[in-house]
């Protein structure tokens, strides 16, 4: 499924027939630094974060759609998008739940600016599977979104497996707590490479080695090994060179066909 028309006019994808939305981009904000709390203490509390809405900003940049940030980065907007929009892109909170997987969740701004918020502002695993979101592509960028409940029989219980039911075709999600600032600089090429045609795990996998490259001080698996992809690799897009392969195709079968007719008349 090939979904993105690719313009090379202008170097960007077109507007999608299926979806109202290329891509929604959310980054929400969370006031309290990360300096003003007890990391032993105060676990729960989701602090803030310095670059995701830089990531949002530049990846919006590639896919060309609507991006939500600080109080705007809510649940009820994301509630609204999630079924229009192609690609969906959360750079925010996450907590996986070992225990029980439904509790997993996700988490986004407090629409009236409190500074923490309650839990209506955080979408669990319980609530996604009864929502209906055909995306191609679900980026993750958050904490331990890719882990969760192991149950026999099932695989591991939490977001990943709740959006892939809700109808998600692939998600990119991450297996430990993550850097908020090595995120930025593996989301950016990743969407960078898909929008060029890559498939989507060739373009993970560009987007870490450009990591590696850029970044020799933080070549330790913790910084960019995090990010893994579940469900369809196939590319965004088609190549504009498609119909060249094509149209040879049919040549070739041509070509092969007038041989054997006019083998078959020559037999006679």
């Amino acid at each position: 499924m090939f979904i993105f028309p690719w313009d090379p006019a202008s170097g960007r994808t077109k507007p999608i027939p299926d979806f109202k939305f290329n891509w929604a981009g959310f980054a929400p904000d969370f006031p309290i630094p990360a300096s003003n709390i007890n990391r032993d203490a105060d676990r729960d509390i989701l602090v803030k974060l310095l670059y995701n809405k830089q990531e949002v900003l530049q990846v919006g940049e590639i896919f060309q759609g609507q991006y939500f940030l600080d109080q705007q980065a809510n649940l009820a907007a994301f509630r609204k998008v999630a079924g229009q929009s192609a690609i969906l892109h959360l750079s925010t909170h996450a907590k996986a739940n070992d225990r029980r997987g439904d509790q997993c969740f996700i988490a986004f701004a407090n629409a009236s600016g409190a500074d923490h918020p309650d839990p209506g502002d955080t979408l669990r695993a319980a609530e996604i599977y009864s929502m209906r979101i055909p995306a191609e592509l679900l980026i993750l960028s958050a904490c331990e979104t890719g882990v969760g409940e192991v149950k026999d029989g099932e695989g591991m219980i939490g977001l990943h497996h709740a959006f892939t039911q809700a109808g998600v075709r692939s998600i990119l999600s991450t297996l430990w707590t993550v850097d908020d600032r090595s995120m930025i600089a593996l989301m950016v090429p990743f969407a960078t490479c898909l929008a060029e045609g890559m498939t989507k795990d060739q373009a993970l996998q560009s987007a870490k080695l450009q990591f590696l490259t850029q970044h020799p001080k933080q070549g330790h698996p913790f910084y960019w090994s995090a990010l893994t992809l579940q469900g369809s690799l196939q590319p965004l897009h088609q190549s504009g060179k498609w119909w060249l392969w094509a149209g040879l195709a049919l040549l070739l079968l041509g070509i092969i066909m007038t041989c054997r007719i006019w083998l078959f008349r020559k037999g006679k």
